[in-house]
């Protein structure tokens, strides 16, 4: 079997969010996922806001559902994206988010993080508004190999990244003792004349 090209549309459905106002929101109730849920391709849960109405069943998030932002003042900040792991409660997501439900979203999360789609979106996008339509994220095209080199791409791709991530934290806190030194060398040059 070979890839093929494929347009997103084609293998998968999307769904904008909830829309709610401000007397909805409440300190229990639903969590609504928005684009500052989506930190380095991962979810943060730091913010939550939690509302109290009735939501339609396809727009609660399931397990490998992609949540990407569809809409923001900030043009960079559109089609950002995570994959939905381990869900421990009902959630949904925001009027300016979309998510995008396949079988092939442990492939197809790593792709929305790449070049190719970065280039599709900037070609397709509006000049009036920041926003990935609905008819834009089911236009975009995506290499999709048969689902073993699929699964065999994903694990390399989540093996590297975490390499990656691991290297970083090494290095951050290398960095935070190389900035503690001046501050200890002080002390120590000055602990018996004061």
């Amino acid at each position: 079997m070979s890839w093929d090209m494929v347009k997103m549309g084609d293998i998968g459905e999307s769904f904008i969010g909830l829309t709610y106002s401000p007397d909805d929101i409440t300190t229990k109730g639903t969590p609504v996922l928005r684009a500052g849920n989506i930190q380095n391709a991962r979810l943060d849960f730091s913010d939550i806001v939690c509302v109290n109405r009735r939501i339609n069943e396809t727009l609660f998030l399931r397990e490998d559902d992609i949540l990407i932002c569809a809409r923001n003042g900030s043009k960079s900040l559109i089609g950002k994206a995570a994959l939905i792991t381990g869900l421990s409660e009902e959630m949904t997501f925001g009027a300016f988010m979309t998510v995008y439900r396949s079988p092939y979203n442990r492939f197809i999360i790593h792709f929305l993080q790449s070049e190719g789609f970065r280039q599709q979106l900037s070609r397709s996008s509006t000049n009036t508004i920041n926003q990935l339509t609905q008819d834009i994220l089911h236009n975009i095209e995506i290499p999709l190999p048969p689902i073993d080199e699929q699964r065999r791409i994903a694990t390399e791709v989540e093996r590297q990244l975490a390499v990656v991530e691991k290297a970083k934290q090494a290095a951050i806190e290398q960095l935070n003792t190389i900035n503690a030194m001046p501050a200890a060398i002080l002390r120590q040059a000055f602990s018996g004349h004061m």
